[in-house]
Formats: structure tokens, sequence, C-alpha cells
């Protein structure tokens, strides 16, 4: 429709601007459909991350107390602390 109403002035320069506009809306939309995605897999990659830690710290816990349970001294323990 706007396309057809600019051509009907006969601006080239008119045209040439919507037609930029056109093309700069069609990137707009896939720079932010490439964004989305970026954000989402950032958030996914922090979830994971986030769940291996917590196994980690989990894991190093029981690993300090099967140790306390078998008398070994703190100094020689595996766990961080």
């Amino acid at each position: 429709m706007i396309d057809n109403a600019v051509q009907s002035l006969g601006d080239k320069s008119a045209m040439a601007k919507v037609h930029r506009w056109h093309n700069l809306m069609i990137r707009r939309a896939k720079v932010k459909h490439k964004l989305k995605k970026v954000l989402q897999e950032t958030c996914d990659i922090g979830e994971e991350q986030e769940q291996i830690q917590a196994r980690m710290e989990s894991a190093d816990l029981l690993a300090c107390l099967d140790n306390s349970a078998m008398g070994i001294p703190f100094g020689r323990r595996r766990c961080r602390g």
C-alpha cells in the first residue's frame, strides 16, 4: 500500500527511502530473532552451570562427611574449607 502510494508520486528518492526502510525492518527482525536465541542459550548455559556447581558442591560436602566418618584428620581431607 505504501509502496503503491510512493510509486504513484513518481519520486525516485522517496521510493529508494521506502525500499531502504523495508530492508532495515527485515534486518532488524532477523537481528532481534538472533538476539532472542543468544539470550535463551545464555540462560540455558547459566542454568546448567548452576546445576553442575550444585552437584560439585554436594559431592565435595559428601567427601568431607565420608572423610570425617573415616577419621581422616582435617588437613588431609579432600574437601575445601
